[in-house]
């Protein structure tokens, strides 16, 4: 774990990448990701973003139809020093826009073309495509040490309108620290949410279980058995709601 924690939480990524490059830190349904290659794509994803006028203090929001997809541009938003908000696909579009505008969004970043962009410039960001073009990778984007929040999220508005949650990179860690800690994760074991990670507890346990050297188990949220699931990764499969 990141004993500097000023630091950008995805260089634990990194130094996970160059500790165990061939382990698998994905598990798919029709394969696995290594932490090379995800650190490839991260670095890729983060490339064309920045590319595409997104820069360090930028607010990102992400609506995503795949998980990976949101996973990748998440922690690729991270790296140049960006911040996270999630804007779930299916919020009505009125509220989407209310949410985007509470957050201070300046893009919208997804992998949906008919999306509706929330008021907001969209950029679509194709996951596989960045996977097989040998495009050159821009090391300068990152930012280690990054002074805009990770990420922004929204409150339940039980109590009226939904207010807005500044986290930073510190804060974060130290909440994935935790969650680590709680469920005793080893690089042994697979992790599953059956929460969608547009929400924030989800991420967490996504990234406690990476940083942790673990995989994280992504699936076919329309086709979900867990039974199934946890049969099919018996013996290496913790699944955490």
């Amino acid at each position: 774990m990141l004993t500097d924690k000023s630091m950008n939480l995805v260089n634990e990524l990194s130094m996970q990448a160059q500790r165990k490059p061939d382990a698998t830190a994905i598990c798919l349904p029709k394969g696995t990701v290594s932490f090379h290659q995800l650190e490839e794509l991260i670095w890729r994803s983060a490339t064309f973003l920045h590319q595409n006028g997104v820069k360090a203090g930028d607010v990102v929001a992400l609506t995503f139809a795949s998980e990976l997809a949101l996973l990748v541009t998440m922690l690729a938003t991270a790296r140049i020093g960006a911040t996270v908000f999630s804007l779930p696909r299916n919020s009505p579009p009125f509220l989407r826009a209310e949410m985007a505008a509470g957050a201070g969004a300046r893009i919208l970043a997804t992998d949906c073309a008919d999306t509706e962009g929330a008021g907001l410039p969209r950029l679509l960001v194709d996951i596989d495509a960045l996977s097989k073009v040998d495009a050159p990778i821009d090391v300068n984007v990152r930012v280690d040490s990054p002074q805009a929040p990770w990420l922004i999220i929204t409150g339940s508005g039980s109590t009226g309108r939904p207010k807005c949650f500044s986290v930073t990179h510190a804060q974060f860690f130290a909440r994935i620290s935790l969650a680590s800690e709680s469920i005793l994760l080893s690089p042994d074991d697979r992790l599953a949410s059956l929460a969608h990670l547009d929400f924030t507890s989800p991420k967490e346990r996504c990234l406690a279980a990476l940083c942790a050297g673990a995989a994280v188990v992504l699936f076919e949220r329309n086709q979900l058995n867990p039974i199934a699931l946890c049969r099919r990764y018996q013996g290496e499969f913790r699944g955490h709601p």
